[in-house]
């Protein structure tokens, strides 16, 4: 498995070319010019529209919204509804080949929950995997703390022979998340609960997202063979071709 982590990188982690990064990957990966991939990122500020979110007759209601936040709207590969990134998350994109990837989407979803959940267990978190009522962007593979506040929320895109898991982790500020996603949802319409948005510096204050990158990585390597690589120019130019699909 590849690890690729971009934090450091102002050009990449500008939130459009996030998504076109993650795009490039996993059409790499399905033509088999890449091997199994992970990329660990901290996002810039990004509100992530999902195609239903792009197709409601109030999505450019809640582009100005997220744009008045000071949230550079995506399109985001997959998902069920709008996502927030921000400076306090610690964003991932798994990409994995797969000869059939329609028939193991519920192994692979399996597959992040539990790891994202051995994760922050180890950092001493009660981490549960399942829907909290009332989440935004309800999933049953979301990961919880203690039962009652949502700190990782998932979705899942298919190429002919790949897949592409990615998602948020929310190590602080769940007042940020709350605040903007209480106005994109009140413009979509959707019902939530915002009591159910947290963080896991609402549990822990001294947390830090390098803690939870580092215990990911951890638990990976006790079950894979990791290797560290750098996000190739040839990535980086497939990308930049195919940005203006998630603006």
């Amino acid at each position: 498995m590849n690890i690729i982590e971009t934090q450091d990188i102002d050009t990449i982690n500008e939130p459009v070319m996030d998504a076109a990064i993650s795009s490039a990957i996993l059409k790499q990966v399905s033509d088999g010019h890449l091997k199994e991939t992970l990329r660990l990122f901290k996002p810039k500020r990004t509100l992530a529209f999902a195609p239903r979110d792009i197709r409601d007759p109030n999505f450019q209601k809640a582009v100005d919204s997220a744009i008045a936040h000071g949230f550079q709207p995506v399109k985001r590969l997959t998902g069920g509804r709008a996502a927030v990134f921000h400076e306090g998350t610690l964003g991932f994109a798994w990409t994995i080949p797969d000869a059939n990837p329609r028939f193991n989407v519920e192994i692979r979803f399996k597959s992040i929950s539990d790891l994202v959940k051995q994760s922050l267990c180890k950092l001493g978190f009660d981490a549960r995997i399942g829907e909290v009522t009332g989440e935004y962007c309800s999933g049953k593979y979301s990961v919880n703390l203690n039962g009652n506040i949502k700190v990782m929320g998932v979705g899942q895109k298919l190429a002919t022979r790949a897949s592409h898991i990615g998602g948020v982790i929310v190590v602080k500020d769940s007042n940020l998340t709350r605040s903007i996603l209480s106005d994109i949802y009140k413009d979509l319409q959707i019902d939530w609960n915002p009591e159910t948005a947290g963080s896991l510096d609402d549990i822990k204050k001294s947390i830090k997202i390098d803690d939870v990158r580092d215990s990911m990585i951890d638990c990976l390597q006790s079950t894979n063979n990791v290797n560290y690589r750098k996000l190739s120019n040839t990535t980086i130019q497939y990308a930049k071709g195919l940005y203006e699909q998630h603006k």
